[in-house]
């Protein structure tokens, strides 16, 4: 009986190993470019929350500057005037913005061909806390405002593939200023005096009267209690020093978006081939009649994405305000 000789193990070629080598490699290949896709997709996802969130914080800001207001200014000569007057330094006004056209008994609609009203800057002058003070055992209220306003600068810094540069908010809040009507109300001119004084001893010291053109609007208010007769020549609306203008987005890597169809920017306003900057990624609608305006903003933002392209939000709120 003849012994059967065990079959030798077959090896493993050369080829064979080339071929599992390569479906190995193919395999490890696909899964690093999901999970490159998958990190990219959640950068991006991150960056475009990031953008909504600044966006609807900078909406919130504006509208509650919009409940305290009482006057809206638009894009006329006092309206101009007034944007001119308030202090810019270092953050001047982006070429081409301007304020919104108001229409009392239009809709929040796109612009018509021959009637631009939408603008990309918002300036307010709203009431402050009023203040009280007794003079002689009487008791006196005076109303005080500050203005607000909210528009875009340029600058030198590129955080985004789409913008050689960047395009920010300012957001500006004015030092106090005393209503001159309720100062006019005071008829006892010894108890007038003590408000001033008072006021003055505060770091009020001017006064605004509602209505008026720049410059006969403002007025000084003395340490010896009186008024100056004349107003101020080319009066300056500055900010307090512990609450100077400050950029809304900050040293974040985002920027208001500029014209682009791809993003819808402009969605209410007409571009203008002689104001290319206009109205970029902030559009500004202001209708209805005056004891009830409504105000529409559209900002678009997009964030800077590292190694993929930017992302993109847009925020759009409306909200009321007063213009007596």
């Amino acid at each position: 009986m003849s012994t059967r000789t065990p079959r030798r193990s077959r090896g493993v070629s050369l080829l064979e190993l080339t071929i599992a080598t390569g479906i190995f490699l193919g395999v490890m290949l696909m899964v690093q470019e999901v999970i490159s896709t998958s990190q990219r997709a959640q950068v991006y996802i991150a960056a475009r929350d990031r953008a909504s969130q600044y966006s609807a914080n900078l909406i919130a800001d504006l509208r509650g500057a919009g409940l305290a207001s009482r006057r809206v200014y638009q894009d006329d000569a006092e309206g101009r005037s007034y944007l001119a007057a308030i202090d810019m330094t270092g953050m001047p006004l982006l070429a081409d913005a301007r304020l919104p056209v108001i229409d009392a008994a239009g809709r929040l609609e796109l612009d018509g061909a021959s009637a631009p009203r939408t603008g990309n800057a918002l300036l307010l002058a709203c009431e402050d806390r009023p203040q009280e003070f007794t003079a002689t055992g009487a008791r006196y209220r005076v109303d005080i405002v500050r203005f607000f306003g909210v528009y875009p600068t340029r600058l030198p810094e590129k955080v985004v593939e789409a913008m050689p540069d960047r395009i920010d908010l300012v957001r500006f809040a004015s030092r106090q200023y005393v209503d001159k009507a309720s100062l006019d109300q005071i008829t006892v001119a010894l108890d007038r005096s003590d408000v001033v004084q008072a006021l003055h001893a505060q770091g009020i010291t001017r006064c605004w009267v509602a209505g008026a053109a720049i410059d006969s609007a403002f007025f000084q208010l003395n340490t010896d209690g009186s008024i100056t007769a004349t107003p101020i020549a080319s009066p300056v609306i500055d900010a307090p020093p512990d609450a100077l203008p400050r950029r809304m987005i900050g040293a974040t890597k985002a920027s208001v978006a500029p014209n682009s169809p791809a993003l819808r920017v402009p969605s209410f306003a007409r571009t203008d081939i002689l104001k290319p900057a206009f109205p970029s990624g902030f559009e500004v609608k202001v209708v209805g009649p005056s004891g009830g305006r409504q105000v529409l903003v559209r900002l678009t933002l997009v964030c800077g994405v590292r190694d993929g392209p930017d992302a993109d939000s847009t925020t759009v709120r409306q909200f009321s305000v007063r213009d007596l």
